[in-house]
């Protein structure tokens, strides 16, 4: 903070003023009251706002003699001061002092931005910027507390949320807008809702009983078609035990030999039931040939000559083998 104001042939005036947190300055014209505000502005700036900008001009429009110091007391006492000095020949140049002696420009600088760095704002100039300058202005002058670059990052992420959130509004008032309208065009049945659920149950009452009717129907249908199936087995079944037992009977009845049967000495192989005669008469039918090229065939006709090499030409298993025989 500014502690004290110091000029010396600053229009004209030599003085020193201290300064508190807070001033207010009144006076008569020409008492100086503006020499005050010029010097702290010269001071921490280099110029004075509508004033020229070199040496030479600011020695021209505010120096009384020669020699031209303006100063401020910043925080303890520390002096910044710049001296403006004409030499014979009318060229003007500037030192600098920053505390108890004379420094550099950059020096200057330096140690009056570890000072404190005060700043000097010119309303009139303030009110000519653009907002967001004028915004970057007043965070320079009062840095706020805490991450501010944060801060703007949050501010565009709950602008591009809020945008996303107008765009879905938008949406949706489209959608309701275009139910509305499909509703309005819907052709309801005719009575009331009460009706109408009344006439939904009683159909489906009728399905599910139509369902049930048909899971039986065919329950019966299955059931007839095995009973059916039985019986046409056991028929069957039946049927070729009569045929067996029809051809045993036969066989064991008497059969006279036929007429051109070998007498004594013949051969002695001869027997009436391996004779021909005596196969075609129990076995009636045409006689096995040969086996073609049907695997179940071949296989059936293998069985009949080892049974009829057994010595077992009568037999029901030779007499069933011969009748499946015939199959193929």
């Amino acid at each position: 903070m500014i502690t004290r104001v110091s000029v010396v042939g600053f229009k004209g005036l030599e003085f020193t003023h201290r300064l508190k947190k807070r001033n207010l300055i009144i006076g008569p014209n020409g008492s100086g009251k503006s020499a005050i505000s010029d010097t702290i502005a010269l001071t921490v700036n280099g110029r004075i706002p509508g004033a020229g900008k070199t040496n030479q001009a600011i020695m021209d429009a505010f120096a009384s003699n020669s020699k031209m110091f303006v100063g401020v007391g910043v925080g303890d006492e520390a002096l910044f001061e710049r001296r403006f000095i004409r030499n014979s020949k009318g060229k003007v140049t500037q030192k600098f002092q920053a505390g108890s002696g004379l420094v550099t420009k950059e020096k200057f600088i330096s140690d009056f931005s570890v000072a404190g760095k005060p700043t000097i704002i010119d309303l009139s100039a303030f009110i000519g910027l653009s907002d967001q300058k004028k915004i970057d202005n007043v965070f320079e002058l009062y840095p706020p507390k805490g991450d501010v670059m944060g801060l703007h990052d949050q501010i565009e992420a709950a602008t591009e949320s809020l945008n996303e959130l107008t765009t879905t509004i938008k949406q949706t008032e489209g959608v309701i807008e275009k139910l509305t309208a499909d509703q309005a065009e819907i052709e309801l049945p005719a009575g009331t809702l009460a009706e109408v659920n009344q006439e939904i149950e009683r159909t489906t009452a009728e399905v599910k009983l139509a369902r049930k009717n048909l899971y039986t129907a065919q329950q019966k249908e299955a059931e007839k078609k095995a009973a059916e199936k039985a019986e046409a087995a056991a028929a069957e079944n039946a049927r070729s035990e009569k045929e067996i037992l029809a051809m045993a009977e036969s066989e064991e009845s008497p059969v006279e030999p036929p007429a051109n049967r070998p007498q004594l000495g013949g051969d002695p192989g001869y027997t009436a039931r391996n004779s021909e005669d005596f196969q075609d008469r129990v076995h009636p039918g045409p006689k096995p040939v040969e086996p073609s090229e049907n695997p179940a065939r071949i296989s059936i006709w293998a069985i009949i000559k080892t049974i009829e090499k057994a010595g077992c030409t009568s037999c029901a298993a030779l007499l069933q083998c011969k009748k499946e025989l015939r199959k193929y």
